[in-house]
């Protein structure tokens, strides 16, 4: 019994244990076809030197940390084709859910269509205005 005594002092003294419950990360989606997402966090207590850990395994092997302090969102971007994993941790250790996004940017050719869309409605928008200028003899 005695060899338990340390591990209790440590969850009492600790409150970084004890937010790690309560934190809870998520993300605004799966899927970015846009090349940004949010990810937002709750938590019943604050939690001091927040850091954002972002990882291409589930290991975190090679992490890319970001401080958060103060902060109950980020917004990612810049990110090229391919599986992200995020998590929060304090000191180096994890205190949130693991959330992995997937970033699959529209190809070139979705993109030049909806370039082309764009142009053909503005196109008809230009004419409409300039025929309507005409029989108001403006």
């Amino acid at each position: 019994m005695l060899y338990c005594l340390p591990w209790l002092i440590l969850l009492a003294t600790n409150p970084s244990v004890w937010a790690a419950e309560n934190l809870s990360l998520s993300a605004s989606t799966t899927i970015s076809n846009e090349g940004y997402f949010v990810l937002d966090w709750q938590t019943d207590s604050p939690v001091e030197d927040l850091t954002l850990e972002q990882a291409s395994d589930q290991n975190f092997s090679n992490p890319l940390q970001r401080s958060l302090a103060g902060a109950s969102a980020a917004t990612i971007t810049g990110l090229a084709d391919g599986t992200y994993f995020f998590r929060l941790t304090d000191s180096n250790s994890p205190l949130s859910n693991t959330v992995n996004v997937t970033v699959a940017h529209h190809s070139l050719g979705r993109a030049g269509s909806f370039f082309l869309l764009g142009l053909v409605l503005f196109s008809i928008l230009i004419v409409t205005i300039l025929k309507g200028n005409r029989q108001a003899g403006i």
